[in-house]
């Protein structure tokens, strides 16, 4: 947490007496001075001012023009909103709105989170009819704003957090993504930009649409609420990421079977003729979660759904893992693992 901070430095403030007041300093000016220097050092070890209804405070530094430069997330108007399905949070600027729940539902495209720069409160981009069919995103979700207006949504990537394309970002902000450009010169086209990201097994979406008639004030808005974004040190609670998590009790060349989103993954041993195969079950406790994971491989391929495990081909390990991600192996069995050659 960021605390307020006072910067005493010599000669900040200076005291000119009048009249008698005068006169009375010059017969105690050594008693003035001794007060003085009491009166400053209380100045330089007096507590910090309290946090401001957010909760945190503020580092405050002293620019020549006597200004104090505040935090983001302290200035007038800017207010934080958190993502609990992402386990993050952002920093909503002055007449921004943001919501997490969804007006309308397609498996396809998941809809987690929005937000809009002209306070419409639960609006989101709307599916919109062409021909036989829907279309959604690009021009048609740019023509759904209002002129001027900047709206940024995140999308659940299913496909992609199954497929091999999954890389996992490691930062909790999302500076290395962004980079501070601006939203009126999309990539792809003018107004439309977005970037893409994994995190803790799941993959995101982040479209960022500015209408035409964006002021530099609502494209720094834009900026400004995607460099706040700001992951949670770890995903309390979640089943995917504390799968992932046990994994690492695995023996090498049985977590490269591993996958956090499948329950089973499954692949050739001999081609043509066996198969090795992964089965994990978890089981919730609070927020900690006890994972079994079961190794078979040399089955024939119409056996890879049966959950027994034979003494001559089958290992298990049972694995702990706490709130805060930190996995223990409690205990292992089964036959011994076979040697792969290379």
């Amino acid at each position: 947490m960021l605390r307020l901070r006072m910067l005493c430095k010599p000669n900040t403030f200076q005291m000119k007496p009048h009249g008698p007041a005068k006169r009375w300093l010059r017969a105690t000016g050594l008693t003035v001075c001794l007060v003085g220097l009491f009166l400053f050092a209380a100045a330089c070890t007096a507590p910090p001012k309290p946090v401001d209804e957010f909760g945190s405070a503020s580092t405050f530094t002293s620019p020549p023009g006597g200004a104090p430069i505040v935090a983001s997330d302290q200035r007038e108007g800017y207010r934080p909103f958190t993502l609990d399905q992402l386990y993050a949070q952002v920093t909503l600027p002055p007449g921004w709105v943001g919501t997490d729940s969804p007006s309308w539902s397609a498996p396809e495209l998941a809809p987690l989170a929005a937000f809009n720069s002209w306070g419409g409160s639960g609006f989101w981009a709307q599916l919109v009819r062409e021909g036989a069919g829907f279309t959604y995103g690009g021009q048609s979700t740019l023509g759904q704003l209002p002129e001027g207006g900047a709206y940024v949504v995140v999308m659940g990537d299913p496909f992609r957090a199954m497929s091999s394309s999954y890389v996992e970002h490691e930062a909790r902000d999302l500076a290395d993504l962004w980079q501070s450009r601006d939203c009126r010169a999309g990539d792809r086209m003018a107004g439309i930009d977005g970037v893409g990201l994994c995190k803790w097994t799941h993959c995101y979406s982040i479209e960022v649409y500015c209408a035409p008639g964006v002021s530099d004030a609502t494209a720094q808005a834009v900026t400004s609420l995607l460099e706040s974004w700001q992951f949670d040190a770890f995903p309390a609670g979640d089943e995917n990421w504390a799968l992932q998590q046990a994994s690492r009790a695995l023996p090498e060349t049985v977590t490269s079977l591993f996958s956090p989103v499948w329950a089973m993954s499954t692949r050739w041993t001999t081609p043509g003729e066996t198969v090795e195969t992964l089965f994990s079950e978890i089981v919730a406790e609070g927020d900690a979660f006890t994972v079994v994971f079961q190794y078979r491989w040399d089955d024939p391929p119409d056996q890879t759904n049966s959950r027994e495990c034979p003494e001559d081909h089958c290992h298990w390990w049972r694995v702990e893992v706490a709130p805060d991600g930190a996995a223990t192996l409690l205990e292992e069995g089964g036959a011994p693992l076979p040697q792969r050659e290379g």
